[in-house]
């Protein structure tokens, strides 16, 4: 019984539990050694969480306050192929995101990867 658990547990975790990636080769063996790429693991996993943004410009004219703006703003970050996005935030030229929203996880390859953090509003994209 213990066997076959600790084996269903293995196979879950080749699968499921991050960093896990497939690498398929699509060049001739001369060209490429399989052994090298197959062993290229990630350098680990990063958490990223958005709290808050300060001072944005506001694209939504408040009514009756003459020269106040407002904005709904999200942000879209992205790191190699993958990219999330936030929740977006009413009416705010300084965003509180909240603390239980859940931060984006991305997988790190290598060192020289860079985090692009962009901020949008609902209304403009």
């Amino acid at each position: 019984e213990q066997v076959i658990k600790r084996t269903v547990d293995d196979a879950l975790r080749s699968w499921l539990v991050l960093p896990n990636s497939k690498a398929i080769v699509f060049a001739r063996e001369e060209d490429v050694d399989p052994l090298q790429v197959l062993g290229n693991q990630p350098l680990g996993v990063l958490r990223v969480q958005v709290l808050r943004g300060q001072g944005l410009a506001g694209v939504n004219c408040l009514a009756f306050q003459d020269g106040r703006f407002s904005s709904h703003p999200y942000c879209v970050l992205r790191l190699g192929g993958t990219s999330k996005r936030t929740s977006t935030v009413l009416d705010s030229t300084d965003p509180v995101w909240p603390r239980d929203e859940p931060g984006c996880f991305f997988v790190v390859q290598h060192r020289e990867q860079r985090v692009e953090v962009e901020v949008h509003g609902e209304d403009t994209g």
